[in-house]
C-alpha cells in the first residue's frame, strides 16, 4: 500500500521518504508552503496604490528616508560582504547570492521602488492574511516580489509562429507610471 500525499485534497502518491507529492514538494520549495499560490503583479497591484497614494499625500513624512537609509545600509553591507568574497574570505553560499541579489536590484531598481513594493506586500499580508498560508510562505513571497523588479530576473521565450525572441519583462511600477 502506497502512502497519499498530506496535502490537503491531494491523493497521489508520495514521492520518497517525503510526506508530499512531487507536485506539493516543488511548490514547497518554490512558495514557501505545499498548498501556497504564487503572489501575482496584478493581486499585488491594489496595495501597490494605495503605498503611492500615501507617499503623494505625505511626501515630507520622515518615514521615507528611514526606509531609504535602511536600504543603503542592507545594501552597503551586502557590497561590502562580496567585496571581501572577492578578495578570498570565506562566505556562504546564501549569503553571497542574496548579496549579489541586493547588488542587482540596487543598480537596476530605484530605492523607492523596491520600499512601495515592501510596504504593499505587508499591507497585503496585513489585510488579505487568508492569501499566505503561514509566515514562511509570506517571506518567500515577499523575497519573490522584490526580486523580480530586477530586470535580470526577467525571461524571454521565443515564438516559433514570428520566428522571434520576446522579452518579458518585469510590470513597470515606477512612480510616473502610477
Amino acid at each position: 500500500m502506497t502512502k497519499r500525499c498530506a496535502a490537503l485534497h491531494c491523493a497521489e502518491p508520495v514521492a520518497g521518504y517525503s510526506t508530499l507529492c512531487e507536485s506539493h514538494k516543488r511548490t514547497l520549495r518554490r512558495h514557501g508552503h505545499a498548498l501556497q499560490k504564487g503572489i501575482t503583479v496584478q493581486e499585488l497591484k491594489p496595495f501597490q496604490d494605495r503605498i503611492a497614494a500615501r507617499r503623494a499625500k505625505n511626501p515630507a513624512n520622515a518615514t521615507w528616508e528611514l526606509l531609504r537609509g535602511r536600504w543603503e545600509a542592507l545594501t552597503a553591507h551586502a557590497k561590502a560582504s562580496l567585496d571581501a568574497y572577492a578578495k578570498g574570505s570565506p562566505a556562504i553560499s546564501y549569503d553571497r547570492q542574496t548579496a549579489e541579489q541586493l547588488g542587482t536590484l540596487r543598480s537596476t531598481v530605484s530605492v523607492d521602488v523596491v520600499i512601495d513594493t515592501t510596504l504593499a506586500m505587508f499591507l497585503m499580508w496585513e489585510q488579505s492574511s487568508h492569501r499566505f498560508m503561514w509566515d514562511k510562505a509570506f517571506n518567500f513571497q515577499l523575497a519573490r516580489r522584490v526580486r523580480g523588479l530586477a530586470e535580470a530576473n526577467s525571461s524571454s521565450h521565443y515564438s516559433a509562429t514570428e520566428g522571434r525572441w520576446h522579452s518579458l519583462k518585469p510590470l513597470d511600477i515606477s512612480h510616473n507610471a502610477i
